[in-house]
């Protein structure tokens, strides 16, 4: 009996060291939480090259690859425009490894003329662009669905795709030159036109376009989230500029386009709409657009045109510098942003006050948030809050 008592002693023992044992390792997790899915980032298990170790360039190395594979590019600028081609591919800086953001700003595709990155092929979500700086693009002229021909897209243009970008830096490109154009050129920072793109995480600034100086989405069933939309303009008075943000129509019979915990500050435009511009009869079907900051934009912050009835247009719990009439849960004041890299102050009126749902948490730890999130679980409006929220900026 007396051994039996031991050996169940021994037992119990046991199990209240390996039960203290997950407790340490599941507080370690918790605690070095930086982004809730890291394999986000990684590229697959199929084939991987390298630039330039393997290629000189990342439009070679495209040309030698398939759908499914990776190309890793090391830092440095390349001086060149690339192409998808049709491959749903994984286009990544060293950033993929650990997220170190340092690799975004290090790693620089520089377009010499043109859209500096195209998907025109049909590529789906598996084409991912991810962590680097896209600069010095001028736009595409191409010939749309209906015929039209068109400008746009100075650092990416995706037409019938539906490409990933994220984690990357868009700036300092333009589509305004008109010339051979029909008289029409938009998107200076990306265009996306009837494709169901994923935008997440980016930076996109001081772009200009004749309208959507930072980005315009022309007919898509976009999801576009988390992203910083600053210092961008709209050099034409018509079409209603859109500084910031167009959003033109909704890819039929689709989804609607989802559009929320974005930042669009400090962007200006000709027309009416520095900031925000909503266009077209089908611009609301099923448009979710909540938890985003639009404010300090030359020329109205939001406008409504082209059959897009100011009244029908339904924003939730955002802050609209001025307020928004027909909006719900509208804050109306100054959002208080950080000068550079608009993360909110501490007595931001943004903090803990987006949506209250689960689903838009700001990632965190035992209900606390993690940075760049701030306060509680609870939604922060504006770039930097809800799940997938990354600070990109020093």
């Amino acid at each position: 009996m007396g051994q039996t008592n031991s050996i169940n002693m021994k037992n119990h023992l046991l199990q209240i060291l390996l039960l203290a044992i997950a407790f340490i390792s599941l507080q370690s997790c918790k605690d070095e939480v930086v982004d809730p899915d890291p394999m986000e980032h990684q590229p697959g298990t199929n084939k991987l090259v390298q630039v330039p170790a393997d290629y000189p360039t990342i439009q070679e190395a495209i040309s030698q690859v398939s759908s499914g594979d990776s190309i890793i590019v090391s830092p440095g600028t390349y001086e060149e425009n690339i192409d998808y081609l049709g491959k749903n591919i994984l286009i990544t800086s060293l950033f993929y490894k650990d997220q170190d953001i340092s690799y975004i700003s290090s790693t620089i595709i520089q377009g010499k003329s043109g859209s500096v990155v195209r998907f025109m092929n049909g590529e789906n979500s598996k084409a991912i662009i991810q962590g680097f700086t896209i600069s010095g693009g001028t736009g595409d002229i191409y010939t749309r669905p209906n015929g039209n021909i068109t400008l746009g897209g100075g650092g990416i243009l995706a037409l019938e795709s539906s490409p990933t970008i994220r984690y990357n830096i868009i700036e300092n490109n333009e589509a305004t030159d008109i010339s051979g154009a029909n008289g029409a050129a938009g998107g200076g920072g990306l265009r996306m036109e009837l494709g169901s793109p994923s935008i997440h995480n980016n930076i996109i600034r001081n772009n200009k376009g004749g309208f959507g100086g930072g980005v315009f989405l022309d007919a898509t069933e976009a999801i576009f989230k988390n992203n910083v939309i600053s210092g961008n303009e709209a050099i034409r008075a018509d079409f209603g500029g859109g500084g910031g943000l167009y959003l033109d129509f909704v890819k039929p019979n689709s989804n609607g386009n989802k559009v929320y915990n974005n930042t669009i500050v400090n962007n200006l435009s000709a027309g009416e709409g520095g900031g925000l511009v909503i266009a077209g009869n089908t611009a609301y079907d099923n448009l979710v657009f909540i938890n985003n900051i639009i404010f300090n934009n030359e020329n109205n912050e939001v406008f409504t045109r082209l059959d897009a009835n100011s009244e029908d247009f339904h924003p939730s719990y955002c802050l609209i510098f001025g307020g928004w009439t027909y909006g719900t849960n509208i804050i109306e004041e100054d959002p208080k942003l950080i000068e550079t890299s608009f993360l909110l102050e501490n007595n931001s009126p943004c903090i803990d006050a987006g949506e209250p749902s689960v689903a838009y948490n700001d990632h965190n730890n035992g209900g606390n948030a993690l940075p760049p999130c701030m306060g509680t679980s609870r939604n922060d409006i504006g770039a930097y809050g809800g799940p997938k929220a990354m600070k990109l900026l020093p």
